[in-house]
């Protein structure tokens, strides 16, 4: 009886622990996604800005008096955008990804996979 009590109690063990790398490994892969979608649209208002500026750079020179009617903030600013939630992106990725493994996840190409633990290598010498 006290074998049967410690095994369990070994594996009720082993299963929080699991579960505790699983929570970490999952809040990891969320912030990981969070930075890279800031770093995303910061690279893509910069590119952004940094246009505007070439077209206003252009419009200085091919007009002769820029003072007169032209505005840098003119070619700034523009239509507010909505500002994307990063969570509600977040939900909508997930969403996506669950819905892509009840289709059946990823497609393989030409149908062909490595059985019985093969490496690559493996595979192309025979």
């Amino acid at each position: 009886m006290k074998k049967i009590k410690a095994k369990l109690l070994k594996q009720t063990e082993k299963i929080k622990l699991f579960e505790a790398k699983r929570l970490r490994l999952d809040n990891k892969k969320f912030h990981r996604r969070i930075k890279a979608f800031k770093q995303e649209t910061k690279s893509k208002d910069k590119k952004d800005s940094s246009s505007k500026l070439d077209q206003y750079k252009q419009a200085v020179r091919d007009t002769d008096n820029a003072d007169d009617h032209l505005d840098i903030n003119k070619f700034l600013t523009e239509k507010k955008r909505k500002k994307r939630n990063v969570m509600e992106l977040m939900r909508q990725q997930n969403q996506a990804r669950v819905d892509n493994k009840k289709k059946g996840g990823r497609s393989k190409k030409g149908g062909k996979s490595r059985s019985g633990g093969h490496s690559r290598k493996m595979k192309k010498r025979s």
